[in-house]
């Protein structure tokens, strides 16, 4: 996303004519030359996102994951703009951002999804992972909020069960050795997405047994993906 995207969208003539009067330039001009102006200053993408509000950080964050396939999130304004700003080109100087890197290591968020998960408790047992998605996204969307949940994302050619806060969550409850088969072959595609910040909650029900189970966590353990046992 380039820095004329924003001022475009977001400002209004007299409120680029303030912002280069501030920069000791000449205020005169079309919305379009103006934009230019400011444009040629280079100046650090923070300073127009803080003129900016709340909501206006969310249009952002929206056109910024559908271009990058990322997940923004944070908890404040401070945040915010240091989040989009990693994503913003200012006159041809590519941000850091520019292209999704691949997580290294665990984020911040990481081990607080991790405790929750390992905490919270289903009100029954179910017959269904999609029932397990459905009480885990109300839950999370309060205690994360909804921007910073989502499910059934698309990840690496595939399709991954939640993410909270940008840490992956697929969620198994397996009826066949087949479907454990096949769940190894998309953790191992999504760990490429998420790295460090990928979670396996196994179910135990009825249908795969319980010593083949362990075998597959076994597994899962070797690719260092943490799991959650319920």
């Amino acid at each position: 996303m380039h820095i004329n995207y924003i001022l475009n969208t977001y400002f209004y003539v007299d409120e680029l004519r303030d912002c280069c009067a501030e920069a000791d330039m000449k205020v005169s001009g079309n919305k379009a030359e103006l934009i230019d102006r400011l444009c040629s200053l280079k100046l650090n993408p923070e300073y127009f996102l803080e003129q900016l509000d709340a909501s206006q950080f969310d249009e952002l964050a929206d056109v910024i994951e559908e271009e990058h396939g990322v997940q923004l999130h944070w908890n404040n304004d401070k945040e915010a703009i240091e989040a989009l700003s990693n994503y913003i080109e200012v006159d041809g100087q590519q941000p850091p951002l520019k292209s999704a890197s691949k997580p290294k290591g665990q984020s911040k968020m990481f081990k607080e999804v991790y405790g929750w998960l390992s905490n919270f408790q289903h009100k029954k047992p179910e017959n269904r992972e999609a029932l397990y998605e459905k009480e885990l996204d109300i839950m999370a969307s309060e205690k994360f909020g909804s921007k910073n949940v989502r499910t059934q994302v698309n990840v690496t050619d595939g399709r991954i069960d939640m993410e909270i806060c940008g840490v992956g969550i697929e969620l198994k409850l397996p009826k066949s050795d087949n479907e454990l088969e096949i769940m190894m072959k998309n953790l191992r595609k999504y760990k490429i997405h998420y790295g460090d910040n990928l979670i396996l909650v196994m179910y135990f029900g009825k249908g795969a047994r319980r010593d083949v189970v362990h075998a597959y966590l076994d597994q899962v353990e070797s690719l260092g993906i943490r799991y959650i046992t319920k």
